[in-house]
């Protein structure tokens, strides 16, 4: 449209009327912008920003793209490759990264289970140590309380006075008797069926332990005469 608007004046050079545009470049400018230029520029510019759309734009260089997929890596990963090469082409790294990737899961895994199985042992014998000093606590209680009972038992001072056989001796006996001491407990004043000891259960155990001879039978007294 601004060729045919143009064309003739072009064509026809040496006309009488030929513009001021054919010799002036500016104002050849000016009335190319005044009739075919923009009407408002800001206004059109401001559609053509908020109508942008993206595009596929193809043939980036092989480093570009090697550079922005090693960029967008984890650190543990980059590591690896840094100790390894870093490949020159974009599918050896992906490759590679992949491998690496797998390699340090499976790493991880047998981190953990380590991890779990030794402090599952160490579970295992803080238990075992706690039942062993809990069970050795219970027990020198136990032999306490037995050693306590045998601590209240009175011991016996007549040990002197029993023979081989657990019973009084005749001389012993013989000496009660004739100072009219008790048979069983040794006191004046009572005989032995009398004794308040005899008739508790524990004094009778002992009476027949110690074999108590039965009284002998008192003299009828002589008359008078």
């Amino acid at each position: 449209m601004a060729l045919a608007w143009f064309e003739p004046d072009l064509l026809n050079p040496k006309g009488y009327d030929h513009p001021l545009w054919m010799d002036n470049y500016h104002k050849f400018l000016h009335e190319l912008t005044t009739n075919f230029g923009l009407h408002d520029a800001i206004v059109d510019s401001i559609q053509q920003l908020e109508n942008l759309t993206l595009k596929d734009i193809k043939d980036y260089g092989v480093g570009a793209l090697c550079h922005c997929f090693y960029s967008g890596l984890p650190d543990c990963i980059k590591d690896e490759i840094t100790h390894i090469g870093k490949p020159s082409t974009l599918t050896q790294l992906h490759k590679l990264t992949q491998t690496v990737n797998a390699c340090y899961w499976e790493h991880k895994a047998e981190i953990s289970c380590t991890i779990k199985s030794a402090t599952d042992k160490s579970q295992s014998s803080n238990s075992d140590n706690k039942s062993k000093s809990s069970s050795s606590t219970s027990t020198p209680k136990s032999n306490t309380r037995g050693k306590g009972k045998q601590k209240d038992l009175p011991k016996s001072n007549i040990a002197h006075l029993l023979g081989k056989d657990g019973k009084l001796t005749s001389a012993e006996c013989q000496c009660r008797m004739k100072n009219n001491l008790c048979l069983f407990c040794g006191k004046a004043g009572h005989s032995t069926k009398d004794c308040p000891k005899f008739t508790s259960h524990t004094a009778k155990a002992h009476a027949a332990m110690a074999g108590i001879p039965p009284a002998l039978p008192m003299e009828k007294a002589e008359p008078k005469n």
